[in-house]
């Protein structure tokens, strides 16, 4: 398979991915979302949204929230749209295509931006945190989740997963660096024996 439909699920292979993730990922954002602290966001932007699992998560969990998912797929556009057409109709929720090199909305709109299984696939990780944080608000808060992280007893699966999907993972000591020196207090969250990683990084 063409690693590039794990970065940009396109086609009948891609939506098969779209499928799996929705799936394959519910366990991970549950447990990722126990770690958010209890706010009430007005705005909250979904960045790679994917198939729109967590846009639904997070309209249940943060039922005053404006939602907003963007994705550079427009087959996941199509069905995080679809899965989410409650949330579209009550005038909640908007899915577009765009990257997270470029996020189309205004700076410091965002109370919560969130960003699951996606920022080894950026282009510019640094760049576009940079993008990203432009968007927080005063008080924003950005939660970065992911699946699996550098660590030696997850060598070979890790090799595995960058080899196969073109993710470029970096260690939680080096996402907590560049977080930090762009002004956010980091919090580190890990489940050791699933690899899992969750960082919640909030405005100073």
């Amino acid at each position: 398979m063409d690693k590039s439909l794990y970065s940009c699920p396109v086609g009948k292979e891609g939506i098969e991915i779209i499928e799996r993730m929705n799936e394959h990922h519910s366990e991970l954002t549950d447990w990722a979302l126990s770690y958010v602290p209890d706010i009430d966001p007005k705005d909250i932007l979904d960045i790679g949204c994917g198939g729109g699992m967590f846009l639904r998560k997070l309209g249940l969990k943060f039922g005053n929230s404006n939602l907003y998912g963007i994705d550079i797929s427009d087959d996941c556009v199509r069905i995080a749209s679809e899965i989410n057409e409650s949330l579209i109709n009550d005038g909640r929720l908007s899915v577009i295509n765009a990257s997270v090199e470029s996020i189309p909305f205004d700076d410091s709109k965002f109370d919560m931006i969130t960003a699951v299984e996606t920022y080894f696939f950026w282009p510019d990780l640094e760049k576009n945190l940079e993008e990203v944080r432009s968007k927080l608000s005063e008080k924003g808060i950005l939660v970065i989740v992911s699946e699996q992280y550098p660590d030696p007893a997850f060598e070979e699966k890790n090799k595995s997963v960058e080899e196969e999907c073109g993710a470029k993972l970096v260690t939680n000591e080096r996402m907590e660096e560049i977080l930090s020196c762009l002004d956010l207090s980091v919090k580190v969250h890990t489940c050791p024996e699933k690899n899992w990683v969750t960082f919640i990084a909030e405005v100073r």
